[in-house]
């Protein structure tokens, strides 16, 4: 995970140290043999992260602080929340180069593996096309370098100034 730095991962190795234990307390072994650390069960941390994994870990973990105001007793799962829905709208129109972007959308449409597009007055060389970025999976087709910039196009009215 993140949200660490030096200072701050030198005091919690130091909480660490100091709650070290020499024995195992699991019954099964852990899953990963290796250079393991085992302590007591006093310290708790607040993570943010974006859900569990099938495995039963977090994914993208990211280390908010250490939570001295509760005890371990306390700690209980918690599942990922989801953000809330953005209140964004979408640009008017004329806001959002209407014209362009559906100019390069048709130009992206036509055949070929190379083109010049003409975009904003400018002309932009792209050449494979149709190279495969994203292979093909059970859920969807193969995802290739003209969607790809067929979705940036999409999204530019959002993303540019």
């Amino acid at each position: 995970g993140s949200g660490f730095n030096d200072r701050a991962l030198g005091e919690l190795r130091a909480r660490l140290d100091a709650l070290a234990v020499d024995d195992d307390p699991f019954a099964d072994a852990p899953p990963e043999p290796g250079r393991l650390h085992f302590v007591r069960p006093e310290l708790v941390a607040e993570v943010e992260f974006a859900n569990w994994t099938n495995d039963e870990r977090l994914r993208a973990p990211a280390f908010v602080r250490l939570r001295d105001d509760k005890p371990p007793s306390e700690v209980v799962r918690a599942d990922a929340m989801a953000a809330p829905p953005a209140a964004i709208e979408a640009p008017a129109a004329a806001d959002r180069g209407g014209d362009t972007v559906a100019d390069v959308l048709d130009q992206l449409g036509r055949e070929g593996e190379r083109m010049h597009l003409g975009v904003d007055g400018g002309e932009l060389a792209v050449t494979n096309l149709d190279k495969v970025l994203w292979p093909e999976t059970a859920q969807q087709r193969a995802l290739t370098k003209r969607d790809l910039l067929r979705y940036l196009v999409e999204v530019s009215p959002w993303l540019l100034p």
